[in-house]
């Protein structure tokens, strides 16, 4: 229980930080591309990392439903945080 506390206070001081470390980056990087192409199936070259961009689908979503903000990129990892836990 007490590193649940932890974690979310954690959470909660990190939650301005910007994206972090490569495959961070490139999720976002496609997260910004998304919205412009029409959300297409097929990614350019220098986005593809050769696995499914699942994540980066579902921050574009949640970019379009709420707006571009580091804070909905950050609740939208919150599920993920909490299930690890």
């Amino acid at each position: 229980m007490p590193s649940r506390y932890f974690f979310l206070f954690l959470f909660t001081l990190t939650s301005t930080l910007p994206f972090f470390w490569d495959k961070d980056i490139l999720y976002s990087k496609i997260a910004h591309w998304l919205p412009d192409n029409h959300f297409s199936l097929v990614l350019p070259n220098e986005l593809d990392a050769g696995y499914p961009p699942a994540l980066g689908y579902l921050l574009a979503l949640a970019w379009e439903l709420t707006g571009k903000s580091l804070l909905t990129a950050h609740l939208l990892m919150l599920p993920f945080t909490l299930g690890i836990l």
